[in-house]
């Protein structure tokens, strides 16, 4: 009883579903980093983040 071939329906729906995100995610990455980019400086990094952005050191 049941229907097999939804089965593979939902599968292929599915894997559409993923690779839709997938695209969508590595195109909102690209504007983002085209935009304000991805990373902070190498200075800011080597600095540490909660000295940059808040003005604590870790003890």
């Amino acid at each position: 009883e049941g229907n097999p071939g939804q089965v593979l329906t939902q599968l292929w729906g599915i894997a559409a579903t993923v690779v839709y995100c997938a695209i969508a995610s590595a195109i909102i990455l690209k504007v983002i980093d085209a935009v304000i980019g991805i990373r902070v400086e190498a200075e800011t990094e080597r600095d540490g983040l909660d000295l940059t952005l808040h003005g604590e050191t870790v003890q």
